[in-house]
């Protein structure tokens, strides 16, 4: 059985790797493209409760700013702070990223794949 480690299997393979697709990545970037998508909506209710939870996660990414008129909780659940962990972990509070859509935080990701040394053996 080969043994690969988990990293190089999620890699593409032009970069050495066996091209699996990551699912925890892929179900973290669908989370953060929705949650800005739903933060830049002011008009639905789920916005509302969006800015109440996210503001200071997305102001630190560059994207919301805080209102004092309007309550936000300094201490979000463990869902926003998962996605904030996700977005300073991949590098994207400084990609400087044009939209927030799914394809870009994952091409992002993708791009920062580094080629895969092989072993010897």
């Amino acid at each position: 059985m080969e043994r690969l480690q988990r990293s190089t299997l999620y890699k593409m393979v032009e970069n050495g790797g066996k091209g699996v697709p990551d699912i925890l990545n892929i179900i973290r970037a669908q989370q953060l493209s929705n949650l800005v998508k739903t933060f830049n909506k002011p008009d639905r209710k789920a916005s509302f409760f969006e800015r109440h939870y996210a503001t200071p996660i997305l102001r630190t990414l560059g994207m919301g700013t805080i209102d004092h008129t309007v309550p936000y909780s300094w201490d979000p659940p463990k869902v926003y702070k998962a996605m904030r962990d996700f977005a300073f972990g991949s590098g994207l509070s400084t990609a400087g990223l044009a939209s927030w859509k799914y394809k870009d935080i994952m091409g992002h990701i993708r791009s920062k794949d580094t080629v895969a040394p092989l072993r010897n053996s």
